[in-house]
């Protein structure tokens, strides 16, 4: 018989023993011996309290607070040898029986178990003089159910003996049946130390007072879930509430109580910043330190989680080493291709302020894409605020138009790579795709070829990142951001010197009146959004890794699901029978005919914050067009209803 037992010295138990030695998984993480990375959580079952509490409960031996050693409540046969003669009329396994289901049960099951075995009635009649008392009110009458579910009478003495009930706790226990109190009062009891009613109601109105919102990447799922800005944490906000009733000159309730409150009747997590730890490896550590805890049962399952870790990232250091590559290419003047970066800034909320009352309420966001010429290592930002536009696939894609005709139509180089992160809808979809379409298309640029590479998600740092870094440290200068001019002032002052940022506001018409920001819906009418490539395969937007546009094939987009050179490309036939040959000569329209409406709560809240901002800046938000949303939430990407891109599942 094969023996499927793991030895000490073999892979998989060396993972769960903590040894990262073992040649063979060497080059595993030792991520599997980390502690976990989300919030500790209390476990009442794990508590010595509570599990001497089980213990007395189902008659097995503890040890008491005092320190005093508790016995088994073990089953003793005996006889009582009364004239009922019980042991004749039940047999022994029937007192087993009853025994291990009396103890087996919980406090209150007991006591209806009792009281469903003891027949009470009032004394019938009396054989003591009238004058004398008797505290006897009762008849008890004792019976054990049999195998066959009959009930058979028997004395006091069997009934206690059978289940190990001491005569008081019984006498005790029938009581509440005649006192009409039945139901445990056990550990109901209010403590004398629990924080009053009104101030538990304070602290749940102190955490419903900061805006929440949802998110459209996590409707699938956690549909129920809000977020509060990535700005809060739980500290802030209870040093928040301190302060707050101090003002009020009430009394706060301790941190570990407004912690328990908040996550005991909220769903809400704070917004994450765009780059933080991969998703994906978080959940292979928990899920490999959790299997590798339940050895030798599963060591197939941890070498196959093991395995899958190990080739996520491989990919990820794969499409790194693939981004060095071309940047490295780049920056030679003989190379054949210009590479950019691009990603999006997380928000930047409007107006700024020191005074706390701001964390209470919904902000104006201002968006940046901040886009990396690798080729001269100059980063170029192009702003905007949400009473603008949004920041959706259409706009990212407004924006890399306006940079390629500003800033490469006199290139030398015949190919364009377009790096970004693989996280967010707005880099990887039709619009995108189409809009690269349309700008190899045009004979007046030099690219005949335009591939967009994706990093993979979790491990997505770009050279963007060092730009925004730069405009977050300028913020020590400016503790106070009063409208969106001033943001973009901060990011010119970000980088000075030879290379300084070259910043963009992306308003939505230029002096001659025509919009920078431009709809994709006249390229998508004149393309068949077909789902299977040239071989009739399945096209997966989601798994893309390379997306290549070409001049020659005017309406065709080639993937590839890997970094590898040596994969071969998957053509999509884009072309619809009666159209335009290419997408170069088809004039966008606008993305948007006015200003865009902000929600009716939000500028609310703004309007409420206008005592603490300047006069001079008054006019500006109170010309801000808005909406009411009928009660829907606001999303915590600022995204509408309706996505203009695919939602990915990390």
């Amino acid at each position: 018989m094969e023996n499927n037992y793991q030895t000490p010295n073999s892979p998989v138990m060396s993972i769960a023993l903590g040894n990262t030695s073992s040649p063979i998984l060497s080059p595993v993480d030792p991520d599997v011996s980390e502690r976990s990375r989300g919030r500790k959580r209390a476990a009442p079952e794990k508590w010595k309290r509570n599990i001497s509490k089980q213990k007395r409960v189902h008659g097995e031996a503890y040890t008491s607070r005092s320190g005093k050693e508790i016995r088994e409540h073990k089953f003793i046969d005996f006889d009582c040898q009364c004239p009922l003669k019980c042991n004749a009329k039940c047999s022994l396994e029937d007192r087993q029986r009853m025994h291990k289901l009396y103890w087996k049960s919980s406090r209150s099951v007991k006591l209806a178990f009792i009281n469903g075995h003891v027949k009470q009635q009032k004394v019938a009649k009396r054989y003591i003089a009238e004058d004398t008392v008797s505290s006897r009110n009762m008849t008890r009458h004792f019976y054990v159910t049999t195998e066959d579910k009959a009930q058979v009478r028997v004395c006091k003495k069997m009934f206690c003996n059978i289940i190990q009930l001491a005569s008081g706790t019984l006498h005790r226990a029938l009581k509440k049946e005649v006192e009409g109190t039945f139901e445990e009062s056990r550990g109901k009891k209010a403590p004398g130390n629990k924080s009053p009613k009104t101030s538990v109601d304070n602290v749940i109105a102190h955490i419903n007072s900061f805006p929440h919102y949802i998110s459209h990447y996590a409707r699938k799922s956690s549909p129920d879930t809000k977020y509060l800005p990535q700005y809060l944490n739980l500290s802030l906000m209870y040093r928040m509430y301190v302060s707050d009733c101090k003002d009020k000159r009430s009394r706060p309730v301790g941190n570990s109580l407004y912690r328990k409150l908040f996550y005991d009747h909220f769903n809400l997590r704070f917004q994450q910043p765009k780059k933080d730890t991969c998703t994906r490896c978080d959940g292979y550590a928990a899920k490999i330190k959790a299997v590798a805890q339940d050895q030798p049962s599963r060591s197939a399952e941890l070498l196959s989680l093991i395995e899958e870790k190990e080739v996520h990232q491989s990919r990820a250091e794969a499409a790194r080493n693939r981004l060095v590559e071309d940047r490295r290419n780049a920056a030679n003047e003989e190379g054949v291709c210009d590479v950019i970066t691009f990603d999006l800034q997380s928000t930047l909320p409007t107006p700024r302020l020191s005074s706390n009352v701001v964390f209470y309420k919904r902000q104006l966001m201002v968006y940046n894409l901040g886009i990396h010429d690798c080729s001269t290592e100059t980063g170029y930002m192009y702003v905007w605020h949400e009473g603008e536009a949004s920041h959706g696939a259409q706009e990212i894609g407004s924006c890399l138009q306006r940079f390629v005709y500003a800033n490469k139509v006199n290139s030398s180089k015949r190919e364009l790579i377009a790096w970004s992160d693989s996280c967010r809808g707005q880099n990887r979809n039709i619009k995108i795709a189409l809009t690269m379409l349309k700008l190899v298309g045009d004979s007046d640029l030099p690219y005949v070829t335009i591939t967009q590479k994706f990093l993979e998600s979790g491990h997505s740092f770009l050279p963007n990142d060092a730009d925004f870094s730069d405009i977050e440290k300028r913020l020590k200068y400016h503790p106070e951001v009063y409208t969106p001019n001033a943001w973009y002032e901060i990011i010119k002052e970000a980088r000075t010197g030879k290379k300084p940022f070259s910043v963009t506001e992306m308003a939505q018409t230029n002096a001659s009146h025509q919009s920078y920001f431009l709809s994709t819906q006249d390229l998508e009418r004149s393309i068949a959004n077909r789902k299977v490539d040239t071989n009739k395969e399945k096209v997966s937007w989601l798994n893309a890794k390379q997306i290549r546009v070409v001049r020659e094939k005017p309406k065709s987009l080639f993937f590839r699901y890997s970094h590898e050179e040596e994969e071969e490309w998957k053509e999509v036939d884009l072309r619809k029978r009666g159209t335009t040959p290419s997408l170069g000569a088809i004039s966008q329209s606008a993305l948007y005919q006015g200003p865009r409406p902000i929600s009716s709560l939000k500028k609310k809240d703004i309007l409420s914050l206008l005592p603490l901002i300047p006069p001079c800046h008054h006019e500006f938000y109170t010309s801000i067009l808005s909406i009411d949303t009928h009660g829907r939430g606001e999303d915590v990407d600022g995204l509408p209803d309706v996505l203009d891109f695919v939602v990915e599942d990390i």
